[in-house]
């Protein structure tokens, strides 16, 4: 593509595997006209990468690797899931925190769905994980249908939420004039639903 001289832009919609890049190469995605690079890393626990997804992934080496990316001017992106059989909540909560770290404000985070025929839905059939709501008719990769013994589906949701709310707050203490605006539309549109939002990310404690 660089040989060529191609000339057009394009970016990783599908994400690629953090752990086979390095600085060398995202100069050259960037040279070859990337200009954003989503990154696969699913979790940010180290426990839950090496034990339950079983990715060779080193999170220290994520934050050297998303800086350098930045500082040729390259956006960048991750992909998330919670819900997996054996995390927890606390371990959901690595992964906010570990995208506020990044100042990576908005993840694409899929919600672990057990889909016939696949490892998840045989684990979750055999351990009775999934909800009694479950239905095929229903089934997408934001969807709440697993309830383990360490917590349910309504926690997993609220979990969900706060999160998103977690990092929407830091989004704005970085760009306070987006707030504004944002709150500014909000008043008007919804006052109320405004005060009743800021007052439950005031009240969010990670991990809590």
């Amino acid at each position: 593509m660089i040989q060529e001289k191609l000339g057009f832009e394009w970016d990783t919609p599908n994400v690629i595997a953090a752990f086979a890049l390095n600085t060398k190469l995202i100069k050259k995605m960037k040279d070859a006209g990337c200009y954003k690079m989503n990154l696969a890393i699913e979790s940010g626990n180290s426990d839950v990468l090496k034990n339950i997804i079983k990715k060779p992934l080193n999170l220290d080496k994520v934050k050297p690797l998303v800086e350098y990316a930045r500082s040729i001017n390259l956006d960048v992106g991750m992909f998330l899931v919670m819900g997996l059989p054996g995390e927890t909540i606390e371990q959901m909560w690595d992964s906010f925190r570990f995208a506020k770290d990044l100042k990576i404000y908005d993840p694409f985070i899929s919600i672990a769905t057990p889909y016939p025929g696949s490892e998840l839905y045989d684990t979750c059939l055999k351990e009775g994980y999934i909800s009694e709501d479950y239905s095929l008719d229903d089934l997408y990769i934001s969807s709440f249908s697993i309830s383990t013994k360490d917590w349910k589906s309504q926690d997993l949701s609220k979990t969900f939420t706060e999160g998103c709310l977690y990092l929407k707050k830091y989004f704005y203490r970085e760009h306070p004039l987006i707030f504004l605006k944002d709150a500014i539309r909000n008043l008007f549109n919804d006052p109320l639903g405004l005060i009743r939002k800021i007052f439950r990310v005031l009240k969010i404690k990670p991990g809590k």
